[in-house]
Parts: C-alpha cells; sequence; structure tokens
C-alpha cells in the first residue's frame, strides 16, 4: 500500500457536530435522535453542569434496545479515571472504541457501526437541582461500513454478598458471541476474585496484585474503590475479550471484607454477524 492508499483508507476519527437535544431542563430527560449510517468512534456530551452526580442517566438506543446505561459519575469517576482519558469537567464520553488499545483491530473493535435504516437515539436525565442546564452532543466517526459485526454496551447490574468472604456471581450470558471487556466492581470491600469456567479456574487475582497488574506500564489508573477484571488491559483488545462461552456455568467468585450492595458496572460487545461474512 503507497503513502496515498494509506492516507486515504487509514484510520482518521473526524469529529462532527450532533444535532440538537429536545427537553432540556431540571429534572428532564432530553432527547436526540442521532442521523445514522456513520461509524461512531465516540459519542460526547458535553454540559454546563460539572457536577457528574447531577447527570442521573446517559442513555444511547440503537433501534429501540438500549446499547449504553450509565451515569455521569460512571463515565467522569470510573472509565475516564481508569483509562486515563482525561477530559475537562462538563464533558461526559462514550467511547466505543479502545483508543488505549495496541493494534488498530484491538482499537477498532468496540466501534458502532450504523446502518441507515437504523434509528440512534440518546437520552440524558439531569437532576432536579439544576440550574439552567445546556446540553449539546458531538462524535468521533469514520466512514460508513455495510456490515455490522458488534455492538458495545455499557451497562450495570447490581450484586448483593451475603456473606464476609467468598460470594458468587454467575454470569448470565453463556454464548460465543458474547465478550465482556471489562467488568467494574465499585466497593473497595472487594478483596480478591476468581472466575471458573465450568470449574475450570481461569483468573485468580487478590485486589493488591490485579492493580499492580493493570498499572504496569502506567496505561491504567486502578481505583481504590474498584476492583477491576481487565482481560486485555495490556492492549491487546481483539485477542484479549473474554468470552463468555461455557457449557454449564460461568462464575465470578469474589471475596468482600464486608456485606452490602455492589454495582457492578459492565463493558461488553455482542457479536452479530459471523466474521466469515467479512
Amino acid at each position: 500500500m503507497n503513502l496515498l492508499e494509506v492516507a486515504v483508507n487509514g484510520f482518521k476519527p473526524t469529529p462532527v457536530e450532533l444535532n440538537n437535544f429536545v427537553g432540556v431542563g431540571p429534572g428532564q430527560r432530553a432527547s436526540l435522535s442521532i442521523t445514522p449510517g456513520a461509524t461512531f468512534q465516540m459519542i460526547e456530551f458535553v454540559s454546563n453542569i460539572t457536577d457528574a452526580t447531577k447527570i442521573t442517566k446517559i442513555e444511547i438506543e440503537l433501534n429501540g434496545s438500549t446499547i449504553v446505561n450509565c451515569t455521569g459519575s460512571d463515565l467522569k469517576t470510573v472509565l475516564e479515571a481508569y483509562t486515563k482519558r482525561n477530559r475537562a469537567a462538563g464533558r461526559y464520553v462514550v467511547n466505543f472504541y479502545n483508543p488505549e488499545a495496541a493494534t488498530l483491530n484491538s482499537m477498532r473493535l468496540g466501534e458502532l457501526v450504523t446502518l441507515p435504516s437504523d434509528t440512534l437515539t440518546a437520552y440524558v436525565t439531569f437532576d432536579a437541582s439544576v440550574v439552567s442546564p445546556t446540553l449539546r452532543a458531538r462524535a468521533l466517526v469514520t466512514p460508513n461500513q455495510s456490515v455490522r459485526y458488534f455492538i458495545p454496551k455499557i451497562y450495570s447490574i447490581n450484586i448483593d454478598p451475603s456473606v464476609v468472604g467468598e460470594n458468587n456471581l454467575a454470569w448470565p450470558t453463556r454464548r460465543g458471541d458474547h465478550f465482556i471487556r471489562r467488568l467494574h466492581f465499585l466497593s473497595a470491600t472487594v478483596t480478591k476474585l476468581q472466575v471458573f469456567r465450568d470449574d475450570l479456574k481461569v483468573f485468580h487475582a487478590t485486589k493488591a496484585d490485579n492493580a499492580e497488574d493493570l498499572a504496569e506500564g502506567g496505561d491504567n489508573a486502578p481505583l481504590a474503590s474498584a476492583f477491576h477484571f481487565d482481560p486485555a488491559h495490556i492492549g491487546f483488545q481483539w485477542e484479549g475479550a473474554f468470552p463468555t462461552i461455557a457449557s454449564k456455568s460461568l462464575d465470578f467468585k469474589y471475596d468482600v471484607s464486608a456485606t452490602g450492595g455492589i454495582k457492578v458496572l459492565c463493558e461488553t460487545i455482542d457479536q452479530v454477524t459471523s466474521l466469515a461474512a467479512a
């Protein structure tokens, strides 16, 4: 490939401004209809509300199905802080691609391909206490693609450890087309994690050892208030995404130093088209 071909066909995410929101106000769920067709690498919501706790929910729907459901704090104080992708206060970024990845395929693994026939809608909900909120949206996009192979998702689940010591999270989806990018157990009480696929242990680390692994090289900044399960942290996202396929069970056995509900912020990818079609 010559330099001209590289320049024309290379990976160059382009910034674009999205349409205007409607329904922006205190306690309101503002909505934005996004024109489909491009490949979205990230979507950023820009607001004068810089207190992330006042952005109570951020949602993105693709063809009526929710693929992103998180809070402003999830984006700012967990994902942004952990990956060290620092943005100014009031900027809330949903990264579909992996800007910290080591290879181009790994970087593009989670990109959101949209087709002209899709409907793509974003919602941002403000706390009722905010005053005169403003909101706009922008994105980084790459050219359209004719086939969508993967759909990235960001959402949370709640678990309730009943005893001090070992508890179990049975992962509900055990398929070859469902992959875990990262799980963030948002509690300082989680001290150890073991993962078993059909009784075979495939992961075992204490919180201290895990934090050392993840911080090596300075690419990530593990939070003291969380246990991060990040199987692709070295940067090879394509090869490192964790498959959830199992014959009978996929169990996350986690140890806690105290009981009480724990939020788990999940970053996953669903394969929707066979790569043989590529």
